[in-house]
């Protein structure tokens, strides 16, 4: 009975050996790797934004000005080339002004701001120039938020991504070949990030007058960073 016993406790120890080496030798054997691409590229659109501003005494004092100057703006906008659906109106906002001097209680109203800001789309990086130049000369007092971009910019960024998944490609194959292994293929593979990064310049140029701009605005176009990282685990 104590001899059937004992084997049977050498086969149960056999097993519990056994298996863990029979997973472990079942594991994939694998490289995981980081892959990144990034170039730059000339910028070929661009959007602003444009504001006009004005006061007055009553409501409608400020709003019939806003909308004289703001007609004029849209006006010298097509005159430049800009097509008619690439302005949009981005916000109208209208506040009372409170004031306690000039005779007026504190808390009474004195009179009213009203503000109206288009979103433009340039799809010629030629005209922000004459765009900026243009509207300040008919009575704009905001410009903002100038960003330039590209047209196609979704085909840059997978193309940046097809470039880091071949980063990454190369870098594995340049591991497994220090490793004297084959790549059997890859397990996975992730996106990390993609950036498209537009140059963006969010001065002001507010409450120029015509008289006073001589010179033409001078814009730099720059270029646009495109930046892609991957996460590849390959099987080896």
């Amino acid at each position: 009975m104590k001899r059937y016993l004992k084997y049977g406790i050498a086969m149960v120890l056999g097993l519990l050996l056994f298996i863990p080496a029979t997973s472990q030798a079942s594991e994939a054997k694998t490289i995981t790797v980081q892959g990144q691409a990034q170039f730059y590229l000339q910028p070929d659109r661009a959007d602003i934004e444009i504001a006009v501003q004005s006061n007055g005494a009553t409501l409608a004092e400020a709003q019939n000005e806003n909308a004289r100057i703001a007609q004029a703006v849209q006006n010298k906008l097509l005159a430049l080339g800009v097509e008619r659906d690439q302005i949009q109106t981005s916000h109208f906002n209208v506040y009372p002004v409170y004031s306690d001097a000039n005779g007026h209680r504190p808390g009474e109203i004195s009179g009213y701001q009203v503000s109206n800001a288009v979103s433009v789309k340039l799809q010629d990086v030629a005209l922000v120039g004459p765009v900026i130049d243009g509207a300040l000369s008919s009575g704009a007092t905001q410009i903002s938020n100038l960003r330039f971009g590209k047209k196609d910019e979704m085909h840059w960024k997978q193309s940046a991504l097809q470039s880091a998944v071949k980063d990454a490609m190369g870098k594995a194959e340049a591991i497994a070949g220090a490793l004297n292994r084959p790549i059997i293929g890859p397990l996975s593979v992730s996106e990390s990030s993609v950036h498209f990064g537009g140059n963006e310049n969010t001065r002001d140029y507010m409450m120029f007058k015509a008289s006073a701009m001589r010179e033409r605005t001078p814009i730099e176009t720059g270029l646009i960073q495109v930046q892609a990282t991957v996460n590849l685990v390959v099987e080896i």
